[in-house]
């Protein structure tokens, strides 16, 4: 019974410490940025996935720059569900260590011709969101 207890708690401890490095939860972005653009948040489609948001013109998600992997799958799958383009915002929180994944997301997009938007989201060193446009 201790073994368990201690294991839980270890469990316990390791999912809030992985959380606590983000500034913000997803969430925040996705109403932060989505509203700026008059998007829909959570689009739920017919096979019940969910996209982050839906604008008039592209299907957006979003995710943590280590998580840019995800992204791909999920944006090119509500892009088809959407019948529009596949956007990704990804959110680089601390740009030392995630501009790494950024690079490593364009240079797949690149290398395999994805037919994918890609719209980095910074944060700067107050917690607030910005984006550096084209």
């Amino acid at each position: 019974m201790k073994k368990c207890t201690v294991t839980v708690l270890f469990f316990c401890l390791f999912i809030s410490t992985a959380n606590a490095a983000r500034l913000h939860p997803e969430g925040f972005y996705v109403e932060w940025w989505c509203n700026q653009y008059g998007g829909e948040i959570e689009h739920v489609f017919e096979d019940q996935t969910r996209a982050d948001c839906l604008l008039p013109y592209s299907v957006v998600e979003f995710d943590f720059a280590d998580k840019w992997y995800e992204a791909v799958g999920q944006s090119l799958h509500y892009g088809i569900n959407a019948r529009r383009p596949a956007e990704i915002v990804l959110i680089v929180e601390d740009y030392d260590s995630d501009m790494k994944y950024l690079q490593r997301l364009y240079r797949a997009k690149r290398y395999y011709g994805l037919p994918i938007i890609i719209r980095p989201l910074f944060v700067d060193s107050s917690g607030s969101p910005y984006e550096v446009l084209p």
